[in-house]
């Protein structure tokens, strides 16, 4: 009976993801037929995204809550210490250390032909500073806030009325990571995305994780607006960056897991 449950409830994660990931490409479609050159912003990806995970998250809540059940408790948006949420912030810095260690690992077997680095430059690099400001408030705003409330608040708030608390966290987990298009990217995404289910489970709130996700994302893009080049350039493993991040990282998870430790008592 428990198999059964866990397998039913990892079908209707996936399920629920897959649907994500094709009204997305299908909102994408038809926004690049009435604006051709959609298919190329980021910044369209962004607004796309935005609009999709709102939407079923909205469902998700709406079809398996109870109609009493306020919003914020059904998305996990329950008021945490400011030290948790200091600690999200700065999990989501130092993460780039161990992350883009394993990325550059990956991308050296894996190595990505030119035309797609210069692709992903020029999506990265709107030419306008309008749009580049445009970008950063969705990439580093709405699109983490919206991406935790879809997949670390509505469907982890159902996967945990039947699986346990680490199958929630890994169920998630796999379908954040799988939701994005570039397998060789999945490595790297699998790291943050186990950090945030982990902060998600350990504070009981999605707040620190936004926060998290964001500062994930904001780093990403101030790094490549300060220096161009680098959405250009092949990135080699920095063992110094990696180090350092993992051991910020695991004294930050330690202080997480110390304050979940003290609500219980």
């Amino acid at each position: 009976m428990f198999r059964s449950a866990v397998w039913v409830a990892f079908g209707f994660a996936v399920a629920a993801t897959l649907t994500a990931t094709f009204a997305l490409g299908v909102g994408l479609s038809l926004l690049a037929q009435i604006w051709p050159a959609a298919g190329r912003s980021l910044l369209a990806a962004a607004v796309v995204e935005v609009g999709v995970y709102t939407a079923l998250a909205l469902a998700l809540v709406r079809a398996f809550q109870s109609s009493t059940t306020p919003l914020s408790s059904a998305f996990g948006l329950t008021r945490v210490s400011p030290r948790l949420l200091l600690f999200g912030a700065l999990l989501g810095l130092a993460l780039h250390g161990p992350a883009d260690f394993v990325e550059a690992v990956v991308e050296g077997f894996f190595p990505y032909p030119d035309a797609v680095l210069v692709a992903r430059a020029e999506r990265l690099l709107p030419p306008s500073s309008a749009e580049r400001v445009g970008l950063f408030v969705l990439v580093a705003g709405f699109v983490p806030l919206i991406e935790e409330l879809f997949f670390r608040g509505a469907l982890f708030g159902i996967l945990s009325r039947a699986l346990a608390e680490t199958s929630t966290l890994l169920v998630t987990s796999l379908c954040f990571t799988l939701s994005h298009a570039e397998p060789r990217s999945w490595p790297a995404l699998s790291l943050v995305a186990l950090v945030l289910g982990g902060l998600r489970a350990a504070s009981g709130s999605l707040l620190p994780g936004i926060l998290l996700h964001a500062g994930f994302n904001a780093t990403t893009l101030a790094m490549i607006f300060a220096h161009p080049a680098n959405a250009f350039a092949r990135s080699a493993p920095s063992w110094p960056l990696a180090s350092a991040g993992l051991l910020l990282c695991m004294g930050l998870s330690l202080g997480v897991w110390q304050q979940r430790a003290a609500r219980a008592e």
